[in-house]
């Protein structure tokens, strides 16, 4: 039996649709970035592998990561967005929808100047020599992340009701401390610990980065660690 003129016409536009949306949703070439960390997806042809100022870590097969639209994908675990797409000059962050400008209000509202009122809680330096600040004001728990002397990258002030320490409760050999500043969905846990009764082990300090009190990555300190964690006054981190 023939097909009808209009049954033909239907399934070349059905055809057509399908082809188009495979366009749409191809995974680009190129660099993806989460927007608020040194972590990175890279993608090359039919592979991708995650790269940080760790280093590189094996290709994998690209049918592991999912296309959501053009310059995004889902890796199982976050959003990636293409590094070429990102707005110059804005600090922004990486979502199912492409890249989100942060707002004044929110992400990108300077610090303000250092004061009697203004206490460091943490700092230190990455690998790649950026910088985790972490403040606290009578009113405020501020965290930012970036190269020093310059514009943060990351920058979050949040009323101190809203932030969230984790203390150590003085029971087992892991002596750790954390302070959680919430943006949206994200979380940024700036964290010191050592094993205290090991006279070989090494401080692990840094920042975690959750999405929906998911670990996304994770940033390690590797220099000029400072922590004034212990004692702050905050209500309890629920893990």
């Amino acid at each position: 039996m023939k097909e009808s003129p209009s049954a033909t016409v239907e399934n070349s536009q059905g055809a057509n649709a399908e082809a188009e949306k495979r366009t749409t949703t191809q995974i680009a070439e190129g660099n993806y970035w989460l927007g608020h960390t040194d972590e990175g997806l890279e993608v090359q042809g039919d592979r991708y592998r995650y790269y940080s100022e760790g280093g590189e870590q094996p290709w994998r097969s690209i049918d592991e990561l999912k296309a959501m639209q053009a310059g995004v994908v889902y890796d199982g675990r976050v959003y990636w967005c293409l590094a070429s797409m990102k707005p110059k000059g804005s600090i922004a962050s990486c979502s199912e929808k492409g890249w989100v400008t942060k707002s004044a209000s929110a992400s990108t509202q300077p610090m303000p100047p250092s004061g009697a009122n203004r206490a460091l809680l943490f700092s230190c330096l990455t690998d790649n020599g950026k910088e985790i600040l972490l403040y606290e004001t009578d009113t405020t728990i501020e965290y930012s992340f970036g190269r020093p002397d310059e514009t943060p990258e990351l920058a979050l002030q949040v009323p101190r009701d809203r932030a969230s320490t984790w203390q150590w409760k003085g029971v087992g050999r892991w002596m750790s401390y954390a302070v959680d500043v919430p943006n949206g969905d994200t979380t940024y846990s700036v964290f010191w610990g050592v094993d205290r009764l090991s006279k070989t082990s090494e401080i692990e300090a840094g920042v975690r980065v959750k999405n929906n009190d998911k670990i996304a990555v994770t940033v390690n300190c590797a220099s000029k660690v400072t922590s004034n964690l212990q004692g702050v006054k905050l209500q309890p981190t629920q893990y």
